[in-house]
């Protein structure tokens, strides 16, 4: 469910606003959270977690006997608090509490994961959207607290008694009239949603949920807040809707599974997605039997959503830092010990077993230490800076090897990189200007590139619909920008300038003058200057820099690999290898992980490979050792001397175990 705030405050009514923020909100001192009703399913070992290193053992004994009983129990909570420091607080109070004497290892301090960037969607890295907590019961604070633990932009509001309904004719002062501890809250939730990087194709605004509230209290509650939040000042760029969600779990970005195995009873116990495990909590194997737990062997293998990691043990640190007994499987999961002690007199099973934190493993870092176990230093190079920058203006590699493959974007594209010079009379195939800039493309141009195969005349009404279509989708995504092409009037020069620095003057790039926008400036061509300027696009220059190097087929080849295994692949952008003992570098415009297979190649536009190279790549893979050599290209079929060197080289990588794959005709072309 969901909702939209009404209208902001005028201008004059946020005249108030003008005194800077920090002084207007003190930090909050302290919070005092209720226990109104024992929570029932998956949300009671998430109160325990969060709560056992805060109450003294009389009050956990009781909170136990509730949850058992499903009884109601009135336990003050007073938590010390510094505005954003809540969950810091929340921790030094547990290690107060451990140093005090109770010895007592809480589930909190084992078992929250570092998953909010884990967050796997159509091929790509992602982050979760701004979450904010409503309520002041404890399993509120609870569940702030864990998924704050997960490392998500979640901010928590316990006020909602304190806060007054807000009118859009509402006068400012009343903003004066909040209590301060309100007035916090409020500042600190509007700038963590306005720290969020907002999509307005993708997401519809933050999310509110609580664990106390019903979802029509929710929705009611959060609607409320939201009209306080978006009439701060400097919130214009804030979204006005927002979703109401009643479901924790659904605010997880990620969900892994687990398996884990008794090696006494020889029983397998599978948890998938949300149905047998809390992935907020730590909890022993089901089958164990507590009076052999000594003699006992757990294996719990871990798989995170979108990640198969290269089957080196070493690559362990990335997802389970400082944990020794742990490995990667065959299949790219992680497969760790739970138990690896033995259980003292008095301990409980699930105290003993350990559930370690997670980390969200970084490609980069995932490729580095593969190079580094050959003892070569990674580092991403200009042309991978431009692929990165291009797979990001399409948004994930899927889509960007979608667009390639598209061959009215594809001819547009090529289009853009054409050097050939202007021809008299030829009004439909763009505007070259140096060598150092894309082609400049109107309508017609762009007609023409895309949908004609002559010129733009022989497209009918229908096909330049689609071509209108195409163009604004493609300025919508920020592969091409709109501008005018304009000549100074005082050095002549002719030089395109982008929307965003146009008004009724612009200023000439080359000599700086001031230039009226008017039929003097506008550049033309053929014999009749026209009544209106006429829209210029230019290729986005990460783009044109992707394109005009050929990075173009590496992001092909990717996104083919991809496509094969959607939710186990990593990659990196094209990188430079070198050796401590040597200045040669090694450039490897394909480092990827295939479902766990670790794959490294080279991917061209023309159908050869010099001997050379082929040579280079053959002593690289005898020192990385990569599961899988990849030549691609963007031609029919290599030619015959390339095909008989990747033959050679095949048969020379078969005693060190890697594979040798050729990718052909990446071209739509």
């Amino acid at each position: 469910m969901g909702g939209v705030v009404p209208t902001r405050l005028s201008e004059p009514e946020r005249a108030f606003f003008s005194t800077p923020v920090e002084k207007i909100y003190p930090p909050v001192t302290s919070l005092t959270v209720r226990q109104i009703d024992c929570p029932s399913g998956g949300e009671q070992a998430l109160v325990l977690a969060a709560l056992e290193g805060l109450l003294g053992d009389e009050a956990i004994a009781r909170l136990q006997q509730a949850i058992g009983g499903g009884l109601t129990v009135n336990v003050e909570l007073h938590v010390p608090a510094d505005g954003n420091g809540i969950c810091d607080s929340i921790d030094a109070a547990a290690r107060a509490r451990a140093t005090a004497g109770s010895g007592r290892v809480t589930p909190k301090d084992i078992s929250m994961h570092d998953l909010g960037l884990c967050h796997w969607q159509d091929g790509a890295w992602g982050t979760v959207a701004p979450i904010v907590v409503l309520g002041d019961s404890v399993p509120d604070l609870c569940l702030f607290f864990c998924l704050s633990r997960l490392h998500l932009n979640v901010c928590w509001f316990p006020l909602l008694p304190k806060l007054p309904p807000l009118d859009s004719d509402q006068d400012p002062v009343a903003w004066q009239q909040l209590p301060q501890d309100v007035q916090s809250f409020v500042f600190w939730i509007s700038r963590s949603i306005g720290d969020y990087d907002w999509c307005p194709d993708t997401d519809v605004g933050p999310l509110y949920t609580s664990a106390s509230l019903s979802i029509a209290e929710t929705e009611e509650q959060a609607a409320g807040l939201h009209r306080w939040v978006i009439s701060l000042p400097n919130s214009d760029g804030l979204p006005r809707e927002f979703i109401a969600c009643r479901d924790p779990m659904d605010l997880v970005p990620t969900t892994p599974r687990v398996y884990e195995l008794d090696s006494v009873e020889q029983q397998l116990v599978q948890f998938v997605d949300r149905s047998g495990s809390s992935l907020l909590t730590s909890r022993p194997p089901r089958c164990a039997d507590p009076s052999r737990a000594g003699a006992a062997l757990w294996l719990r293998e871990m798989r995170l959503e979108g990640v198969a990691l290269p089957r080196y043990n070493r690559l362990v640190q990335q997802v389970l830092p400082n944990h020794t007994r742990a490995r990667v499987s065959t299949d790219g999961s992680v497969t760790f010990f739970p138990l690896d002690r033995a259980i003292v007199a008095g301990e409980t099973l699930a105290s003993a077993t350990i559930s370690p934190r997670i980390q969200s493993p970084s490609p980069l870092g995932i490729f580095t230490t593969l190079a580094q176990r050959a003892q070569f230093r990674l580092a991403v190079t200009e042309k991978g800076e431009y692929q990165k920058a291009t797979i990001e203006v399409f948004s994930s590699l899927r889509e960007a090897g979608r667009s390639i493959a598209d061959a009215q974007i594809h001819r547009l594209l090529q289009k853009a990189i054409d050097t050939s010079g202007n021809v008299q009379g030829v009004h439909d195939n763009g505007t070259f200007i140096s060598n150092r800039e894309p082609r400049y493309l109107d309508f017609e141009s762009v007609v023409r590139a895309a949908f004609a195969k002559d010129n733009a005349c022989d497209v009918d009404q229908e096909g330049r619909e689609s071509a209108a279509a195409l163009l604004d989708a493609l300025v919508t995504q920020g592969a091409f920008h709109r501008g005018l092409l304009l000549k100074c009037c005082t050095c002549r020069d002719c030089g395109w300038y982008p929307v965003d620095d146009l008004g009724e003057r612009y200023r000439c790039r080359r000599c700086r003058d001031d230039n009226v926008v008017g039929r003097d400036t506008w550049a033309f061509s053929g014999a009749q200057r026209p009544t209106e300027p006429r829209w210029s696009y230019r290729l986005d220059e990460m783009v044109y820099q992707c394109w005009k190097n050929g990075v173009w087929v590496t992001i092909a080849a990717l996104a083919k690999l991809c496509e094969e295994e959607p939710n186990g692949f990593l990659f990196v952008p094209e990188v430079d290898l070198t050796q401590d003992d040597s200045a040669e570098k090694v450039q490897l415009d394909i480092m990827c992980s295939q479902a766990g297979r670790f794959c490294v190649g080279e991917a061209k536009e023309p159908d050869h490979i010099s001997a050379t190279q082929i040579r280079g790549y053959r002593r690289l893979c005898k020192e990385l050792r990569p599961d899988l050599l990849i030549l691609a290209t963007a031609a029919k079929a290599w030619n015959q001397s390339t095909m008989k060197g990747i033959g050679q080289v095949r048969q020379d990588l078969a005693d060190v175990g890697t594979r040798v794959r050729s990718i052909t005709d990446l071209s739509p072309l």
